[in-house]
């Protein structure tokens, strides 16, 4: 996506499930970015998960009545599409991992779950675009509190 991403749990999970949220949205972005020349969606070659977001977008598309358009800039661009459903995808697998309240957010972009609104709001500006910031602390709400922000 080569924006920065920020993952927040709230709740005590093995830290390396935050590993394997980022590793799928790395995935993704290998998948799915226009801006990468061997991507599936460059002419790389489709994949069943592939061809399942594009039927997903041409239905989008049909019930929009095309305002909502993969090639509205004269090529391939699922990403209006494809960031929000990464972010479901890394939310998954946090949530298998025993997450309930958690926030993820991506150039605008984002999901929440569980009862902590403020996680919305609290964000480190100067974190962004640098990789693997990784802070503990304690909060009322919960024993542990990973936030990491990257480039996705």
């Amino acid at each position: 996506m080569g924006i920065p991403v920020g993952i927040e749990v709230r709740d005590e999970i093995d830290p390396a499930a935050i590993d394997r949220a980022f590793d799928h949205l790395r995935r993704v972005d290998a998948t799915f970015s226009p801006y990468r020349t061997h991507s599936a969606i460059n002419g790389g070659e489709l994949t069943p998960e592939a061809d399942a977001v594009l039927d997903r977008c041409a239905e989008l598309s049909a019930r929009t009545g095309g305002w909502f358009d993969v090639r509205a800039t004269g090529r391939l661009d699922p990403s209006a599409f494809v960031k929000g459903w990464a972010l479901d995808g890394a939310a998954a697998i946090l949530a298998e991992s025993g997450a309930r309240n958690l926030c993820l957010h991506a150039g605008g972009a984002g999901t929440h779950q569980g009862g902590d609104q403020q996680l919305l709001h609290r964000l480190h500006p100067l974190q962004w675009g640098m990789r693997g910031i990784v802070s503990t602390r304690a909060h009322a709400a919960a024993p542990q509190s990973l936030r990491r922000h990257c480039s996705a």
